[in-house]
């Protein structure tokens, strides 16, 4: 039982250059690893304030489109005004339209009349 014990510690031997070495690559790769999760680290950090950036243009984006649906409310009440006032006007031009030509043809019937009365007299418009 003792040569197993024996052979236990010439396998748990290791040459100190082998341990130096080994410690190097492992460190190595420690340093690798800690510079790689810094470059992680730093790359959060600007994506997290990217994202900031992102949502205060998305809040002034959400302004512009309240302010756009607002502008196109209004421009729909204008035009109804304005549609309904030229109705008025339209409306008004007509009456005005008939009473010209009522007293127009009134003014026909009229010298027509005097025509008949006195056929002698010559009318020019």
């Amino acid at each position: 039982m003792q040569n197993c014990s024996k052979t236990k510690e010439v396998k748990e031997r290791v040459p100190r250059e082998d341990v130096h070495d080994q410690d190097e690559r492992l460190t190595r790769k420690h340093i690798q690893t800690l510079g790689f999760l810094q470059d992680i680290v730093n790359e959060n950090k600007d994506l997290k304030q990217q994202v900031e950036d992102l949502k205060a243009k998305l809040s002034e984006c959400a302004d512009l489109h309240q302010q756009a649906a607002d502008s196109k409310e209004r421009i729909k009440e204008l035009q109804a005004t304005y549609l309904d006032r030229g109705d008025q006007i339209n409306a008004m031009l007509i009456e005005k339209h008939k009473q010209e030509v009522i007293i127009r043809l009134h003014s026909i019937v009229l010298l027509s009349y005097r025509l008949v009365e006195y056929p002698n007299i010559h009318v020019y418009m």
